[in-house]
């Protein structure tokens, strides 16, 4: 259940959040009208080329992943609690596919043993 700083969160960025979508579908980069269709296009142009953002988000990246701030606290760093969530969600994902392919395998290996068994009595 959200709280309501949550909701006000939700719709403060909504408008942020449909302006990108629209960024992506609109077609050709200065055909537009919108001018902050335009700006936005021109952020991503920035950072798509600029090599001091891509290093500062790989900056931010590997302290998420190694921060020692506990998971109910907050970080000081920006953007390090949304990465380090993601990266918990992603492990959890990954242990889970490990774990059913475990179990397939160790179905099938017992699958397998079984028909030999029944083999041998025939």
């Amino acid at each position: 259940m959200e709280t309501s700083n949550e909701t006000k969160k939700g719709r403060a960025l909504k408008p942020y959040l449909e302006l990108l979508q629209y960024c992506f579908t609109c077609f050709g980069p200065h055909q537009c009208s919108s001018l902050n269709n335009n700006r936005m296009k021109n952020i991503f142009d920035h950072f798509n080329g600029c090599k001091v953002c891509w290093r500062f988000f790989a900056l931010l990246s590997m302290h998420a992943h190694k921060c020692s701030v506990r998971v109910t606290a907050r970080c000081p760093i920006p953007y390090c609690d949304p990465k380090r969530e993601r990266n918990q969600l992603l492990k959890q994902q990954k242990q889970l596919m490990d774990d059913r392919r475990r179990q397939a395998q160790n179905d099938h290996y017992r699958a397998n043993r079984a028909e030999g068994k029944n083999m041998k009595d025939v």
